[in-house]
């Protein structure tokens, strides 16, 4: 479970809903091998040693001892990341935790990933994250549509946000209804944007996308966004939904160019689709895992290779289908 103001054994270092000093006069008689400044900066970076956003090394090193516990209350750095799953018969208590983890967080910008896969409303979560949306940083947002129409109200408000990953419920995504997801659609330092959901659904500043992960979407929302990335570096196609190719949007007759594109990792059933015509004269690193068509892969690359004339540094791939003599050409 998360700390709590209300579980701590040092709720006088913990008064007013502010975050303790991370003076060292706070920390007192302690006997350890390192000075505990240098201490506070790897529980800090804990959390980072993970994949995604974790609070799992703050949660678990303020369990060790006492001494340590005492470090991590008064660095706040160490609670500038969170990770939470939301739900309904547990709001209360997951607002509590989130407003007193914020608040130990000081002015640090923060990370933070909040799921709710049920169909709610609302939760008395939001106006604990919309209060503190001028540090957010690193946010992974999984939401029901009506609480992406409550987060609109910080548009214009996220000047640090680097990182944004964001996906609907399955019963938001199929609703036609749904208002569009435009609380970053100004954000002016958003540069890595993980979509799982469709392109058509959010609003963002597209020119300055220069790292897009997209996932459960269909190729030809695919072939669409792409025109709007003018900046794109790395791009991750997951779990793309396949289109006949007499409907893809490029053709061989009109190719259509990535000029900064030097990353590209593929796992998707629809490699073939959304090929066609696309010219990557910066790639350097092409990754592919091969579900399905594979017996086009093939003719692809050849036709990718061809027109777009790229020095390759990594090449991978993960196909039964593709034919040797082709990867030696």
């Amino acid at each position: 479970m998360l700390l709590s103001a209300e579980n701590d054994s040092d709720t006088d270092k913990y008064k007013g809903n502010r975050p303790v000093s991370s003076s060292n006069a706070k920390i007192r008689h302690l006997q350890l091998p390192l000075p505990p400044e240098l201490i506070s900066e790897i529980f800090v970076h804990l959390n980072y040693s993970y994949d995604n956003i974790s609070s799992e090394g703050t949660r678990l090193v303020s369990q060790v001892c006492s001494l340590w516990r005492e470090i991590v209350l008064a660095e706040p750095g160490c609670w500038s990341s969170l990770t939470m799953s939301l739900s309904q018969e547990d709001a209360a208590e997951e607002a509590s935790v989130l407003s007193t983890w914020i608040a130990r967080s000081g002015t640090r910008p923060l990370s933070l990933s909040l799921m709710c896969h049920n169909d709610m409303e609302t939760h008395p979560i939001l106006p604990v994250i919309l209060s503190a949306a001028h540090r957010w940083y690193d946010v992974d947002f999984f939401f029901p549509a009506p609480f992406f129409a409550q987060l609109s109200a910080v548009r214009g408000q996220l000047k640090l946000l680097h990182r944004l990953e964001v996906g609907e419920s399955n019963a938001s995504r199929h609703n036609i209804d749904t208002p569009i997801v435009d609380f970053a659609a100004s954000a002016p330092s958003l540069s890595i944007l993980e979509l799982r959901l469709s392109p058509d659904r959010i609003s963002v500043p597209w020119s300055r996308i220069s790292d897009l992960s997209v996932s459960w979407i269909h190729t030809s929302e695919l072939s669409s966004v792409l025109q709007k990335l003018p900046n794109l570096a790395i791009l991750n196609v997951q779990s793309a939904y396949p289109l006949p190719l007499r409907h893809c949007f490029y053709s061989r007759n009109s190719p259509f160019v990535l000029q900064n594109l030097h990353t590209l990792y593929i796992a998707t059933d629809a490699v073939a689709d959304w090929l066609h015509g696309l010219q990557l004269p910066a790639l350097r690193h092409l990754l592919i895992e091969a579900k399905g068509r594979t017996d086009l892969i093939s003719d692809l690359l050849t036709e990718l290779i061809a027109q777009s004339r790229f020095t390759l540094d990594t090449f991978e791939i993960t196909s039964k289908q593709v034919r040797d003599e082709t990867l030696i050409q």
